[in-house]
């Protein structure tokens, strides 16, 4: 008895020496696609806290940051590091669970919101549709919009339940993703940032094996090594020299042509196998979107209370050697329609649209009576999940899904600006506005193209350009600025929104009116994307958009890319030996990175340069030594969103 056991001690701690080798250290482990920890199963820095006290959280806690705000200091304060194992390399997309635990007075859902997060992978980027970016300081570019610095991305959320918003770059957020080429251990960092802002769970999964559903799915354990999912995959099956037979897959229902009545369930039956092996995943994609994946069990999938439309069916199976297999039915309901389009690659979603519906603009009321603002709202590929009302931009009501029109009541003689903002299920938002008058109130007027005046500024010299107008074609760069000229003496704010191939809204509240703003008339450094926009400017005769309405222009406008009037001047050239100095543009402002690429497209010297390091001539100094035989070498610049291609050769 007594050597039993020992055996199964010695078995036990034999068992255990294994797993911790298989994690090689590791806080947690990817397994299969995803890997999965709550925030709290670590040791934390001083003013991160354990707490229970705001509901919904899962696991035995969630963490907050109740240290000072820490805007401009990415990883110095209050820095936390986790360790994941990834088994399975490829692209993940990076979530984490999060709220918002201090309650700001206005704007509670933009305020005490934000971490700082590095992680140390193969690349770790934002990604918005086809729009790249990559953390400050990285070395790449182009750069989020706000805070940022060593590699750390601002990551921020809007909501003040439990949330999965994980963006950064304000006003135009970005998902978060790391590239993982190899298998190993890699680090996630996470520092304070915002005093109040909760974390409960992170989660890393790729996207081509789970929709963002599943891995938002809170009944999913943690992976974590020794329990919930968190062992390791099992070895791959001995190499039969490449000669696997592929898995075969049918669906056995519904039937290719079938027609349902609106409001059935529709279950998908398969038959699927392997005559080799055996089957590891099952995935069911309805209109090319995933909306199911099993393991080696399939479950059928039902489509509850299906809508009236036109539905492809798609089933993919995958074999234990990674061999796929797919078939496809198509089917209606009610009198059909052709399916929609493919949702957009990137993991980009459709934001939501709004209306008020009443009142209606310019409508006027008695003094004393309910004003009662309804709204309609919808959203093609997700639902809306919160209503907000603001009046003379203050924040009235916030409801849920299930919107109840807000009553103003015993109305005040006045002007009232009505906005409502719609938030989806994806952290996206639509807004619409409207203007009323109570009694003797003046309706504000309509916008006019002469009220405001809007001059493009060079933010390097404070100097202007020239005036913007409807058709003004500018070039691309990052030293540029738009100040607007109201001409009422009134106006004590001016908003700006600013659409097109780069978003922002700013208000400014002392002149100089700017759209990226100022500091006692020193413009600060903005920059634009190549592409068409549209400058929208409202001037309001109260602070931070309260208030009356008074001047108001739009205009439409296109940015050229600088890099191809505009480049650097390197000198000598050519040359044979020694150094190339290149002096930069004016337009560089800041950090750039620079590659040397041969004639025979060949990377031969990499690195990064700031332009405030290098004095007054502005000049970057070449190598040549990297340059070993002769002809047409090319020095590419990369400052933001511009790119100088410079020639130098080399005899």
């Amino acid at each position: 008895m007594k050597l039993k056991t020992t055996l199964v001690f010695l078995l036990s701690l034999f068992s255990f020496y294994i797993l911790e080798a298989q994690c090689d250290g590791a806080d947690f482990v990817e397994n299969n696609g995803i890997a999965i920890l709550e925030m709290e199963n670590k040791s934390l820095p001083s003013n991160w806290k354990k707490e229970t006290s705001k509901s919904g959280y899962t696991g035995n806690a969630y963490i907050i940051w109740r240290g000072n705000n820490a805007f401009n200091s990415p990883g110095d304060v209050g820095l936390i590091s986790y360790k994941v194992k990834i088994n399975n390399p490829g692209k993940y997309r990076f979530i984490w669970r999060n709220n918002i635990g201090v309650i700001a007075n206005t704007k509670p859902e933009t305020e005490h919101n934000d971490s700082w997060l590095k992680i140390n992978a193969s690349d770790f980027y934002g990604q918005k549709g086809s729009s790249k970016i990559w953390p400050k300081g990285s070395g790449k570019f182009p750069n989020p919009e706000g805070g940022g610095g060593k590699g750390y991305f601002k990551v921020f959320c809007n909501s003040l339940s439990y949330n999965w918003k994980t963006v950064t770059s304000d006003n135009n957020g970005h998902n978060i993703y790391a590239q993982f080429n190899s298998a190993g251990v890699y680090t996630i960092l996470v520092s304070g940032r915002s005093n109040g802002h909760i974390i409960d769970r992170m989660v890393l999964y790729k996207e081509s094996q789970y929709s963002a559903a599943q891995a938002q799915d809170l009944s999913r354990s943690q992976t974590t090594c020794g329990g919930g999912g968190g062992t390791p995959p099992p070895p791959p099956p001995p190499d039969d020299g490449g000669n696997n037979n592929p898995p075969t897959v049918s669906i056995t229902s519904p039937n290719d042509g079938q027609n349902f009545s609106v409001g059935s369930t529709v279950s998908v039956g398969i038959s699927a196998n392997d005559s080799d092996g055996s089957i590891t995943k099952h995935q069911v994609y309805v209109n090319n979107s995933l909306v199911d994946t099993d393991g080696s069990n399939y479950t059928p999938h039902k489509i509850t209370n299906i809508s009236s439309g036109s539905y492809a069916i798609r089933v993919t199976v995958t074999d234990n050697d990674g061999a796929t297999a797919s078939n496809t039915v198509n089917i209606t309901v009610g009198g059909g329609s052709p399916p929609p389009p493919p949702p957009p690659s990137g993991g980009d979603n459709n934001p939501p649209t709004v209306s008020i519906t009443s009142p209606t603009n310019g409508q006027n009321f008695s003094v004393g009576t309910t004003v009662s603002v309804s709204v309609s709202a919808s959203d093609t590929d997700g639902s809306v999940t919160k209503y907000q009302v603001y009046v003379n931009n203050k924040l009235v009501d916030t409801d849920g899904s299930n919107y109840t029109p807000h009553k103003i009541k015993d109305i005040n003689a006045g002007s009232y600006e009505i906005r409502v903002t719609v938030t989806d299920n994806d952290g996206d938002s639509a807004s619409d506005t409207i203007n009323i008058t109570a009694g003797n109130g003046t309706p504000p007027p309509p916008p006019t193209s002469n009220d405001i005046n809007l001059v493009l500024v060079n933010s390097g010299t404070d100097s202007d350009i020239k005036a913007l107008n409807n058709g003004s074609t500018i070039s691309s760069g990052s030293n540029k600025n738009i100040r607007a000229e109201v001409s009422n003496n009134n106006v004590k704010s001016v908003a700006f929104e600013l659409r097109g191939a780069k978003f922002r809204n700013h208000v400014e509240n002392v002149k100089p009116y700017a759209l990226f703003g100022d500091e006692g008339g020193d413009y600060k450094v903005g920059s634009f994307n190549a592409g068409s926009y549209t400058l929208t400017v409202k001037a309001y005769s109260g602070l931070n958009k309260s208030g009356s309405l008074l001047e108001s222009r739009s205009v439409s406008f296109s940015v050229s890319n600088s890099g191809s009037g505009k480049s650097a001047i390197a000198y000598p050239n050519p040359v044979k030996q020694g150094p190339v100095s290149v002096k930069l543009p004016e337009e560089i402002q800041g950090e750039a990175a620079y590659a040397v690429i041969s004639p025979s497209g060949t990377e031969v010297a990499r690195g990064t340069i700031d332009s405030r390091s290098l004095g007054d001539n502005r000049s970057l100094q070449i190598n040549t030594s990297t340059m070993k035989n002769d002809g047409v070498y090319y020095l590419v610049i990369q400052a933001n969103y511009d790119v100088y291609t410079v020639p130098i050769i080399k005899q």
